[in-house]
């Protein structure tokens, strides 16, 4: 039987998620009225655990009762045996680089198309930005082939 990822089932509680940045969400707050449907961050620690942050000053308690959790859960299972760990580690070593890949994906490609169009490039070294993408897309595509 599988463990459900921490973030996964957080997210899939909670109403009018977007993903603002790879990997962070933001989210209607489900402990208090306000109406703002964006007024919880969340997003993944390193170590796969859920960060919470309420722009309405809510204690991140509150926010997890509400959602009919607790804070327990919004931590990974330290129980697991080593090949569900090692599993649940891949999974979230994929998720992670596949959101690299698509926000530097989105970065050559906003690039790219403004020199093809001759448009202004807003950032200060562009040549130096499509080598740092390049970089992180292959250092992406080695880990999840290797997967």
């Amino acid at each position: 039987m599988s463990t459900p990822n921490p973030l996964h089932m957080v997210l899939d509680r909670l109403d009018h998620v977007r993903e603002v940045r790879p990997g962070q969400y933001r989210a209607k707050c489900p402990s208090h009225d306000g109406k703002s449907t964006d007024s919880l961050s969340v997003s993944e620690g390193n170590d796969g655990s859920v960060l919470l942050h309420c722009w309405g000053a809510c204690p991140n308690e509150d926010v997890v009762s509400a959602l009919g959790l607790t804070l327990k859960d919004l931590f990974p299972p330290r129980d697991l045996p080593p090949e569900q760990r090692r599993a649940y580690a891949a999974e979230k070593s994929i998720a992670s680089n596949r959101r690299v890949l698509a926000h530097e994906l989105t970065c050559l490609l906003q690039i790219v198309t403004a020199k093809l169009n001759r448009w202004p490039i807003e950032d200060p070294d562009p040549e130096g930005r499509e080598r740092l993408a390049v970089a992180r897309i292959r250092r992406a595509m080695e880990v999840l082939y290797a997967q």
